[in-house]
């Protein structure tokens, strides 16, 4: 008896289908791994799946949806809606970003690299009028209150000087 239990836990396994599964991960087709992209560029995934085989036979999920992310971070997300990809706007900082592919059931694909490159920075244009006290809605404001303040410290300096000269003798 003790021989015919291990002999029989070896035909349940080998008559019994596995119990492993089988997936395709989702993969990024473009851009290409290394490519060097503008601050916004689109992304094209293939949609993922996941076969799951159990002792009633085998399903295949497929992912619904998939979200997209920027060395770690969210950077876009899509549904399939029927397709077999998709394509997702995406737009980031200049520098260089590990991309990856995470499908609703099968996971995480291969990530790729891409280097994003910006326009060179733009100078400020100068002010219309070239000063920045000049506002045609309310001209003269801000040099009106530049006045009034000079004004107020030469006042108050001109008496701090009048009282300092009326405190010593000899002084006219």
């Amino acid at each position: 008896m003790s021989r015919v239990v291990p002999l029989l836990a070896l035909a349940s396994c080998l008559l019994v289908p596995s119990l492993a599964s089988a997936d395709v991960k989702p993969e990024i087709s473009s851009p290409e791994d290394g490519a060097i992209v503008d601050t916004t560029f689109w992304v094209e995934v293939s949609r993922g799946t996941f076969e799951h085989c159990s002792v009633g036979g085998c399903d295949e999920l497929k992912d619904l949806d998939v979200t997209l992310r920027a060395n770690g971070k969210y950077a876009a997300s899509a549904d399939f809606e029927g397709q077999p990809s998709v394509a997702l706007e995406v737009t980031l900082e200049p520098g260089e970003y590990e991309l990856e592919a995470d499908g609703e059931v099968s996971g995480v694909g291969k990530s790729i690299t891409v280097t994003v490159e910006g326009p060179p920075d733009v100078p400020q244009p100068p002010l219309e009028d070239g000063c920045s006290v000049v506002d045609e809605g309310g001209a003269g404001l801000p040099l009106g209150g530049a006045l009034m303040l000079f004004a107020g410290l030469w006042r108050r300096r001109r008496g701090a000087e009048e009282r300092a000269s009326a405190s010593t003798p000899g002084r006219s």
